[in-house]
């Protein structure tokens, strides 16, 4: 009695919170997006051109033909560019217009919307044949995912300062970058902590539509992922697919390459931190990845609240970290997930514009991201300058007259200088960092579940003992 007693109050005490934050927190409701709009579209409206009718007329009959809001892909498919953050070359894949739930699956039609972000500044519309004829083997390819509750506006306008926070790391380094943008925005029950269990699952589920664009690249192109909050959850998940397993009880027929590399950075991962653990919900994430960086805020706000979001919900992965039971768990695994701690520079910060504005936190993980020392790749200049062709002159014939010989003349011994100091010699710029995650090696057997940290300094260095001391030792003792 006691104890239904006590599981009904904590049921009672759960939803009364639930409606608290709901009300107090819950984002401005947005529906989703039927149409995207460019950014450098203007509505203008001009009330003088044409007066108001003052008989009734026959309204014309609807149209359903929606107007091109982006200019069309050009004919021809260009050659592939790596783009700078001067010149940003990037795509948009999108699957707000695609099925959200398993129950649909007889509808998809396998088709994503792209569009490409060319050096010029334009937005146009694009396809997935295209982007994978423009995808260069070898060089890797960067796949950002945003969280829940974003816009396609604030997608538009966050992914390009997002690019140019990636490329500004690593400027000589080649990097193609993809912006996958999933259906986040708004509310759908008007309960903030089922909402965010909702896009939860949602994020969970676009996972095939992400392994459907990884399907298209490469196979000899490394691929690295950068998520934030739920984006994390769709991220493992993806890893999850192409190492074999499930996600929510469906398997992706297709092939993600069973050779390639891929590599993950979590910011602020909205996700439990033992479900990397093996038997748990993304076990086969962390075997098939080489590394995953983990972002770890203690002091993210959003996050402190992710265990009441669910019944039974443990702690978010980026503010609790991997905890000494899941490293046991994990095992010789433990040595492939890093955490990086960020709490320095975001504080009770959790939103995706704190983290790509800090160019601190793009050159900690710029060694996940770029695969340094594996893509070798000159990108081609943008401004091109023609060589200039030299035009022989001619010339009157130069008269050469007959010259003196000169006199010898003795050499003068040279005054002694006493030798300088040598000058300090300018430093080259800094090397980008090692690429040393393959050679990593296993968890050592000493203290098992605890990460081995090769830089670590012992806290107590034993003294050295000089001959005077040991005589010392050895009179006193005596």
């Amino acid at each position: 009695m006691v104890r239904t007693l006590y599981r009904s109050l904590l049921w009672a005490v759960w939803g009364m919170t639930a409606l608290w934050f709901s009300i107090g927190f819950a984002p401005e409701t947005v529906r989703g997006q039927e149409a995207p709009v460019p950014l450098a579209q203007a509505l203008e409206f001009d009330l003088a051109v044409e007066s108001f009718p003052t008989e009734f007329t026959e309204p014309a009959a609807p149209t359903f033909s929606h107007p091109e809001v982006y200019s069309p892909a050009p004919a021809a498919l260009p050659s592939p560019v790596i783009g700078t953050a001067n010149y940003p070359q990037y795509w948009i894949v999108s699957s707000r217009c695609d099925i959200q739930h398993k129950r649909h699956a007889e509808y998809d039609d396998g088709v994503l919307d792209v569009y490409e972000r060319s050096p010029n500044g334009a937005l146009h519309g694009s396809n997935m044949a295209s982007l994978s004829s423009q995808i260069i083997p070898g060089v890797p390819v960067l796949v950002c995912v945003h969280g829940s509750f974003v816009t396609w506006n604030d997608e538009c306008l966050e992914s390009h300062a997002a690019y140019q926070w990636i490329r500004n790391a690593c400027p000589d380094l080649p990097l193609q970058v993809i912006f996958f943008t999933w259906p986040s925005d708004g509310l759908i029950t008007g309960l903030l902590p089922t909402d965010v269990m909702l896009r939860g699952r949602q994020a969970e589920f676009n996972s095939f539509h992400m392994a459907k664009v990884i399907s298209c690249l490469p196979e000899s192109s490394p691929v690295s992922f950068l998520g934030h909050s739920h984006g994390c959850r769709l991220i493992l998940s993806t890893l999850h697919l192409a190492g074999g397993g499930e996600v929510q009880g469906m398997r992706y027929a297709g092939s993600m390459g069973a050779t390639r590399r891929y590599r993950a950075v979590l910011a602020a991962a909205a996700v439990d931190h033992h479900w990397l653990n093996p038997k748990q919900r993304y076990e086969c994430a962390v075997p098939r990845s080489e590394c995953i960086a983990i972002l770890r805020n203690r002091k993210d706000l959003a996050l402190a609240t992710y265990p009441l979001h669910r019944p039974f919900a443990l702690r978010a992965l980026s503010r609790s970290g991997l905890t000494r039971r899941d490293e046991r768990k994990l095992g010789s695994l433990g040595h492939k997930v890093v955490e990086i701690d960020v709490t320095a520079h975001e504080g009770h910060n959790h939103l995706w514009p704190g983290y790509f504005t800090v160019p601190e936190i793009a050159a900690e993980i710029s060694p996940f991201i770029y695969y340094p020392g594996e893509a070798v790749y000159a990108a081609p200049a943008y401004e091109y300058v023609a060589p200039v062709e030299s035009v022989p002159v001619e010339s009157a014939p130069m008269k050469i007259e007959p010259v003196a010989p000169a006199q010898p003349v003795e050499p003068t011994p040279a005054p002694v200088v006493p030798a300088e100091p040598p000058m300090p010699v300018d430093t080259p710029p800094a090397a980008p960092p090692e690429d040393d995650f393959r050679k990593a090696p296993e968890r050592s057997a000493v203290l098992p579940g605890r990460r081995v940290d090769r830089e670590r300094i012992p806290l107590f260095v034993p003294k050295k003992v000089t001959a005077g001391a040991k005589q010392m030792t050895h009179g006193t003792g005596s």
